[in-house]
């Protein structure tokens, strides 16, 4: 070793030099100092990116058990760094009960499975870790030091050491949806409308993820193209239907068996086979983004009612060849005079015949002489490839292109599969906080809140489905309802604010509550406070402070309230999760009712008072 290279700790060394003497694959890598999954994922670096997937970190957790000859053994659990584990579980696998160690000086932070201190020790890995997430497919970890990292593969350790299971020991919430979804799409009318879609959903995957979850190759889907010559037999769909129909089967086909989970294709004539593409695929357990379904979504979403319509003549023949005959069921849409949809058709060939620069000039003459509306839907490729080309040539117009919007929805799905366990602080980055302003809100969000408190109802004490209200008292009037329809009848008629995920708009918790509330304290003083009724968060979405902002969410509305100066609610007092947070945030206990909910559960009143 000469003067300039850099001088490594020696546990750093020995860890090195174990990965080498059982050839595990392994990388070194250097980082500013960590000192959690979430703080390393967050500064790993991998392939040339600072910062890596949080299940991409392994977590370890040292604790021990008492063995067959009662004797007190240290044990290794490992998972992957957005899961929790479950040492309910670890107990049955270990048939005995198991402790978490947390006083190991020296080794806070510093866990890892092939330290001289743990190599040899039993070691449980869950059986999510061996499994291929995301590429490269491998794990990181300290290499003994809080500023050095090793990257390795993990069936490969799991293999070296001495004494490792393999068994399911995380949390039944925590249990990974991860997908990374094979994307196929179907093209050749022509060839660039389904290059410029496959540039296009990796645009809208990177848009997406943003500058901090997206990590350059290694965050693209992967795509495969079928591009096929014989989809020009659908500029002709009337006279060559059955052909055109053979063929978008069989691709169809092709494409399943290639293992793609998603479908779609880059042409509007051909979506008129939208339902046997859609039955085709079931088959295979593929799901077909269609672009008429991807226009509906938008002009719902968008509130659009009226706008103009282009495509050639296949695509607006709404008594036959049409599959976009819904559209003119639910809207009133100008006609196209058989003039223009010429016209559009020579735009068309003009796009074909790389005429660009012409084309450019129809299409803005089509706008402006033949358009009743602010919005134009356009479902044509080849203007697609116009609008890709000339950005903003339409400048007094909303000009919605179809292949836009399916590329969206396609990235839109693809990172959903893959956002859910990339990052792990939620609250800041993926999630968004709404108050339901009136019933037109509260009544699109009812399905959503309905699904959670039913998800929720028996997780409360006394369940909701027993209660006849949110403030209702207990003993002698609970009634078992069989499901919560009072309780939830009772949250819509009050003050909600819900969490959604940004990227598909899910509702994944709420808190209800009551401006102008009295509340008596057990000095028998009477506060008006706002009081919180229900908060609700879904299994899978929790241990990401999603209620610690809903607290301050409503904290932030009575800052500028001159009535009340309070928050405050109740909870019951084996609730201990609830109470923490509470307590964490500067609630204090203001009224105790002993045995209220049964014998040694107490229901607790907190409040808080907020400081303008």
């Amino acid at each position: 070793m000469n003067n300039d290279e850099e001088v490594l700790p020696e546990e750093v060394q020995s860890n090195i030099l174990f990965l080498e003497s059982k050839n595990i694959w392994h990388i070194l890598s250097s980082n500013p100092k960590v000192v959690s999954c979430k703080d390393a994922a967050t500064n790993r670096n991998r392939l040339g990116n600072r910062g890596i997937p949080i299940f991409d970190e392994l977590k370890s957790e040292l604790g021990f058990f008492i063995d067959k000859e009662n004797k007190k053994q240290k044990v290794l659990v490992h998972c992957r760094g957005n899961q929790k584990l479950d040492r309910l579980k670890i107990s049955g696998v270990l048939n005995s009960e198991y402790q978490r160690i947390t006083s190991s000086k020296g080794v806070k932070g510093l866990i890892n499975p092939f330290g001289e201190q743990f190599r040899n020790l039993l070691q449980i890995f869950d059986i999510s870790t061996t499994k291929r997430f995301h590429p490269p497919y491998t794990m990181m970890t300290n290499a003994g030091d809080f500023e050095y990292a090793l990257e390795f593969e993990v069936n490969s350790l799991i293999d070296s050491l001495e004494k490792t299971q393999i068994e399911d020991i995380i949390r039944v919430d925590n249990y990974n949806n991860y997908i990374r979804h094979k994307i196929g799409i179907l093209t050749g009318n022509g060839p660039d409308s389904g290059i410029l879609l496959w540039k296009k959903v990796n645009e809208s995957v990177e848009e997406k993820l943003g500058d901090r979850f997206f990590k350059g190759d290694l965050s693209y889907p992967e795509i495969i193209v079928a591009s096929i010559p014989d989809m020009g037999l659908s500029m002709e769909l009337d006279k060559r239907g059955n052909a055109t129909e053979n063929m978008v089967i069989k691709s169809t086909v092709d494409l399943c068996k290639n293992g793609i989970t998603l479908m779609c294709i880059a042409c509007n004539t051909t979506q008129y086979f939208k339902d046997k593409i859609e039955n085709i695929c079931k088959l295979y357990s593929v799901r077909f983004i269609s672009i008429p379904d991807v226009i509906t979504d938008y002009l719902k979403k968008n509130q659009v009612g009226l706008f103009d319509f282009f495509g050639i003549s296949h695509v607006v023949d709404l008594e036959n060849l049409s599959a976009f005959k819904d559209l003119y069921e639910q809207y009133t849409i100008p006609e196209l005079s058989v003039d223009v949809i010429n016209k559009i058709s020579d735009m068309a060939f003009a796009v074909k015949g790389k005429k660009l620069n012409k084309a450019r000039g129809s299409l803005i003459n089509l706008i402006k002489n033949n358009t009743q509306h602010d919005t134009i839907i356009v479902a044509l490729t080849e203007i697609s490839m116009i609008l890709s080309e000339y950005k903003d040539i339409i400048r007094n117009k909303i000009v919605v292109d179809s292949l836009q919007l399916l590329a969206n929805q396609v990235a839109t799905v693809y990172v959903e599969g893959i956002l859910d366990t990339l990052y792990i602080d939620r609250d800041k980055d993926l999630l968004s906080f709404e108050v339901l302003e009136d019933d037109v809100a509260k009544k699109e969000a009812e399905q959503g809140l309905r699904n959670i408190i039913f998800e929720i109802d028996y997780e409360f004490v006394p369940p909701l489905s027993y209660r006849k209200s949110t403030t209702s008292s207990f003993g002698t009037e609970m009634i078992d309802h069989n499901r919560p329809e009072e309780y939830l009848a009772g949250v819509l008629d009050q003050e909600i604010i819900v969490s959604r995920k940004k990227y598909d708009n899910q509702i994944i918790g709420f808190v209800s509550y009551k401006p102008n509330h009295i509340i008596k304290t057990k000095e028998e003083k009477s506060i008006i406070c706002y009081y919180v009724t229900t908060i609700g968060v879904t299994k899978g979405s929790r241990g990401h402070g999603i209620s610690n902002q809903f607290y301050k969410n409503i904290e932030e509305i009575v800052k500028g309230q001159t009535e009340s100066k309070f928050v405050a609610t109740r909870t019951w007092s084996t609730n201990k999760t609830h109470i923490r947070i509470l307590k964490n945030l500067g609630y204090e206990n203001v009224l105790t009712i002993e045995n209220d909910r049964g014998n040694g559960i107490h229901t607790v009143y907190f409040a808080k008072k907020i400081i303008s």
